[in-house]
């Protein structure tokens, strides 16, 4: 009886033991909880009610570590809706605005955060990350946020309600990074405009059939235009893809020194794109199994080596390696020499630049390029010509079908054509010449219509 006491009393504390050791653990998280996290250092909004720490203006916000950090914050504190917020504030600060607006649109339906709803007007009043502009869904979205106490979106309900003299439509809240510089507004004026970008000329390039692709936004030339492939070691490259890759690398970091704003269109996941597509040509299967891949990998590179030295020595392989070297710093200095000649225009935030980037996106993920305004003259001019020449077409068929109506019915070619080009100089209209097409015979009474067709008629006839 005495030991069933005291295994009941040994039971009972090891049960305390174990509620007071998670009772304990409980409080640690909730301490870590409270604690200022690296991602309201680096993405707090200053003017969010919710905010534990001073805040970020947008324009101040360092994409890299503010996504960095909230992706933490995110997956250590999936219940703290902050972190989402702050989260998507980084991510439309980084350009990854269709990630941000999923992130956004999905925080709004599961906490109903106050903030958030001025990110979403800002993505219906200016159509961000492909959503249709709706302006009254978007002023509806304001006065959520501003009922939940965020200010930036009373300033901007009245601005629209014309309470503040201030020519503008909306106030941008979260997309001073994200929209082109003429867009940006702030409480106190319209953001200056930059200085008209000068015209862009590619033969101030190593590579000027690539960079004037990437300029116009016609991709095509980009594919027609390939280097060649180099042989690195007994593995095949695209040399067009090693030059795009140094090119790109000059627009990565947190902070670059030739231009600190190029960090703001820098797309991370276009030279991981590049490097596969590099190696892939080299595996039969694309790729996908990465054991038989790794072999295939050792046994090309031998075989490629040694062919490279029974054909042209080491001295081969020390040319091909000084080749590429050469063409990584042509990229390099490429991208250098775009930076230097846009930077008094906005450097990587100025139109030409962040087309160029935009098309070399565009170009590695396989979509359509953006159109320069001399590539949309040169299309509008081609449309316009095509056009042209399809009425031309159509309004000669129309005159074919009647002629061979004229024929079908008298027999006679001369006497036909003499009579279309007759109707032709009246100008008669595009019913009466289905008309005829159907039936000649009409030809009198829509003659009838026209001064001088019956002198006509018996001229042609004499023919």
């Amino acid at each position: 009886m005495l030991f069933g006491n005291k295994l009941r009393t040994l039971t009972l504390l090891i049960f305390v033991f174990t509620c007071l050791s998670t009772f304990t653990t409980t409080l640690v998280s909730a301490d870590e909880y409270e604690n200022v996290h690296k991602c309201d250092e680096y993405a707090a909004h200053p003017n969010d009610p919710n905010l534990w720490a001073s805040g970020v203006e947008e324009a101040n916000v360092i994409p890299g570590p503010a996504v960095k950090y909230c992706r933490e914050a995110v997956k250590d504190y999936p219940d703290t809706p902050r972190f989402k917020f702050q989260l998507g504030r980084s991510l439309w600060a980084a350009w990854k605005l269709d990630e941000g607006m999923q992130l956004f649109l999905k925080l709004e339906k599961e906490s109903q955060y106050g903030p958030v709803y001025a990110y979403l007007a800002d993505a219906y009043m200016n159509g961000i990350a492909g959503v249709d502009v709706d302006q009254e869904l978007a002023i509806s979205l304001y006065q959520i946020a501003s009922e939940a106490g965020f200010s930036p979106a009373a300033d901007v309900l009245a601005i629209l309600s014309g309470e503040e003299d201030i020519q503008v439509v909306t106030q941008n809240i979260g997309m001073e990074l994200a929209l082109p510089q003429e867009n940006i507004i702030s409480n106190q004026q319209v953001a200056p405009s930059q200085p008209q970008e000068p015209k862009f000329e590619a033969n101030k390039f190593s590579q000027p059939k690539i960079l004037d692709a990437l300029y116009s936004g016609n991709l095509s030339k980009l594919r027609n235009s390939d280097l060649g492939i180099a042989n690195i070691l007994g593995m095949k490259a695209s040399r067009t893809l090693i030059y795009l890759n140094s090119f790109n690398a000059e627009f990565s970091g947190t902070y670059n020194f030739k231009d600190p704003t190029c960090i703001r269109i820098y797309d991370p996941a276009v030279s991981q794109i590049m490097e596969r597509e590099m190696m892939a040509i080299n595996f039969d299967n694309g790729g996908d199994n990465m054991a038989q891949n790794g072999l295939l990998m050792g046994f090309n590179m031998i075989m490629g080596m040694t062919n490279q030295l029974e054909n042209g020595g080491v001295m081969s392989i020390v040319d091909d390696s000084h080749s590429l070297e050469l063409l990584k710093q042509k990229a390099a200095a490429d991208a250098a020499i775009l930076l230097q000649i846009y930077a008094p225009y906005g450097g990587c935030q100025s139109q030409t630049i962040g087309r160029i980037y935009k098309n070399l996106v565009a170009y590695v993920k396989n979509r359509d390029g953006i159109a320069s305004p001399e590539e949309k003259a040169k299309k509008i001019k081609i449309a316009e010509k095509k056009a042209v020449e399809v009425e031309r077409r159509r309004q000669q068929a129309l005159r074919n079908s009647a002629k061979f109506s004229c024929v079908g019915q008298f027999k006679k070619d001369n006497f036909c054509s003499c009579l279309i080009d007759g109707l032709d100089e009246r100008n008669i209209t595009e019913v009466e010449w289905k008309s005829l097409g159907q039936n000649f015979k009409e030809v009198l009474k829509i003659g009838k219509k026209y001064e001088g067709f019956a002198t006509h008629l018996k001229s042609c006839r004499a023919k």
